[in-house]
């Protein structure tokens, strides 16, 4: 049974045992059970473990330590553990002005968080052999940072992958990734100019990109599931990125202040969403191309959006509210395809007539909402 953390531990007995295989099975709410995948860990002899935490000094010649590795205000250029496979929780390694060279060839499981904060010197963890890490990857305000190629076999992230302000990190792929078990945050990445996961099937919280000023493009063609979706600020994406998989997205997609973003095609087969939310993105002339889109469950939300001319999402039946705000070229309702909606309200855009507001939500069943907008003979019937 986990803990309230939701990590497990078992202990194992035996003089012959050399290897066990682990798998987990997880009850969800709705009653059914899901289980991981069956993961190989060898048994190590009690000599071979270092007990509790561990400094980089303590584990000359250990293959495990069961607590954390932490090298953190020290002024070492080099952490080399070339024996070392596993690590039962955190590697953390902070504020080490001197840290040049992280090597960790043997290592394969981290079962805690792979952490980096300000090594201003790391160019990349050479760790080519992992291929878990039970918790998060975290690299924040790290300024050398050129890239992730040291993971080359990373698989499975059970926590987030949070990058930040990590200025030189041109780009971020992961051939081998299959799994994020919490969100993806790559923020303040100024450098970074593509991202690719040829592999990844999923992504268990929100992806959100947030400033990064030079990045074209964004890869993740086999994704299946993903918890939410944030662009934000990130000036050279024209579109939203490929992800040609997915057709749901549990939570809100919210693209923002995105100056150059002219199409949504790279979720056009998504078919349902938590909420849409499109704002101030002035280069964006349509919302056609989420020609899939049936159902937010939460709402739509258009604010500020200079160029959109109708709220033209062709397919979308079903929204729990509708909130159209500021958006001075609209003069067409659209959403020809809307059934069911508790609220429709349009503020704000000037060139639309309170009439086709008014007869859209009684179309609908749904109060309208309108103000701000062409007045006409309909305006005294909206409400506030």
């Amino acid at each position: 049974m986990a803990d309230a953390s939701g990590r497990a531990a078992y202990a194992v007995a035996g003089p012959d045992a050399q290897t066990v295989w682990v798998q987990a099975f997880v009850a969800a709410a709705d009653g059914s059970v899901l289980a991981t995948d069956v993961v190989e860990r060898p048994v190590w002899p009690a000599d071979r473990v270092w007990p509790g935490d561990a400094t980089p000094a303590d584990l000359a010649g250990y293959a495990a330590v069961s607590g954390a590795l932490r090298l953190e205000g020290a002024d070492d250029a080099a952490l080399s553990l070339p024996d070392l496979v596993e690590v039962g929780g955190d590697v953390v390694l902070w504020e080490a002005p001197a840290l040049r060279e992280v090597a960790l060839p043997a290592l394969r499981w981290v079962g805690g968080d792979l952490a980096l904060y300000d090594d201003p010197q790391v160019g990349g963890v050479d760790a080519p052999a992992l291929e878990r890490v039970g918790g998060s990857l975290t690299a924040y305000w790290m300024p050398g940072l050129r890239d992730l190629d040291g993971l080359a076999s990373l698989a499975v992230i059970g926590g987030d992958l949070a990058l930040y302000h990590d200025l030189a990190l041109q780009r971020v792929d992961g051939p081998p990734l299959v799994r994020v078990g919490g969100g993806v945050q790559l923020w303040e990445l100024e450098a970074l100019e593509a991202v690719s996961w040829p592999a990844l099937l999923g992504i268990g919280g929100r992806l959100d990109l947030f400033q990064d000023d030079a990045l074209t493009a964004l890869s993740a063609p086999a994704l299946a599931e993903l918890g939410g979706y944030e662009l934000h600020h990130c000036d050279r994406m024209a579109d939203v990125g490929r992800f040609d998989a997915l057709r749901a997205v549990r939570g809100e997609v919210a693209v923002r202040y995105d100056a150059a973003l002219t199409g949504l095609q790279g979720l056009g087969d998504v078919e349902a969403m938590g909420a849409l939310s499109v704002q101030f993105s002035d280069a964006l002339t349509t919302l056609s191309d989420l020609a899939a889109l049936r159902e937010l469950a939460l709402g739509l939300e258009v604010v500020r959006c200079g160029g959109l001319t109708a709220v033209d999402l062709p397919a979308l039946e079903r929204a729990a509210v509708v909130s159209v705000r500021g958006n001075l070229a609209l003069s067409e309702v659209g959403l020809p395809a809307l059934q069911e909606a508790q609220t429709v309200g349009f503020a704000d855009d000037p060139a639309l007539p309170d009439c086709d507001v008014v007869a859209l939500a009684e179309r609908v069943g749904a109060t309208a909402q309108c103000s701000g907008n062409l007045e006409d003979a309909c305006t005294p019937s909206c409400a506030p």
